[in-house]
């Protein structure tokens, strides 16, 4: 939202890492075809779930399939306690049901590229439900600060994901048509001391 204000007259908002080198042309090139689409969400694409009431994730695939797959599976991280430091004890996962809702799958895209319509972030971030969402969630930490609690910390670590979730919910509650465009292979993972995303 502040770069729609300190931009007004921009088509598209976008974020990349700093380990990440973009090629231009290439960039360009997407944003050209893009403009016809009013509400535009791309980069490289992965999938997650949500759990609403602990304002975390769960299920993360690469793929659409294995989403669902996690999505679905009493074995997974969306319905055990496996990796979710909130319900862990003593330190180690519990492996126990959890009872959560959960909402997805949904795509989200990495950081090391985001691009998103200036009319998508207007609309999804400036939506009544993101505001409350973000109150919530700051009011959870509150909480949690408060009653000296450490196994639960709302922090914006996997932003990447809670952006792609923030679109998901505005966009199913306002009924939204966004385009979805992955360029996943447009980009290299680079392994080693300094990992890097290049789109090629």
């Amino acid at each position: 939202m502040r770069a729609v204000a300190l931009f007004p007259a921009a088509t598209f908002v976008g974020k990349t890492d700093d380990d990440s080198f973009n090629h231009f042309p290439n960039l360009h090139g997407l944003l050209l075809r893009s403009r016809m689409h009013k509400f535009f969400y791309g980069g490289w694409s992965q999938y997650a779930s949500f759990f609403p009431k602990r304002f975390q994730t769960c299920g993360w695939s690469g793929t659409t399939r294995g989403a669902i797959a996690a999505a679905n599976s009493n074995g997974s991280n969306c319905h055990m306690c496996i990796n979710h430091e909130f319900c862990y004890r003593r330190g180690r996962p519990s492996l126990e049901p959890l009872k959560l809702e959960v909402r997805g799958p949904f795509p989200f895209v990495t950081g090391c590229l985001e691009l998103m319509s200036a009319a998508l972030v207007s609309v999804a971030f400036g939506s009544e439900w993101t505001r409350e969402f973000v109150s919530r969630a700051r009011m959870a930490v509150s909480k949690d600060r408060f009653a000296g609690f450490t196994g639960f910390k709302w922090t914006c670590k996997h932003e990447d994901a809670i952006v792609g979730y923030a679109i998901f919910e505005v966009s199913y509650r306002l009924n939204l048509s966004v385009s979805f465009t992955s360029i996943g292979s447009l980009v290299k993972d680079v392994q080693g001391a300094f990992a890097a995303c290049m789109h090629t």
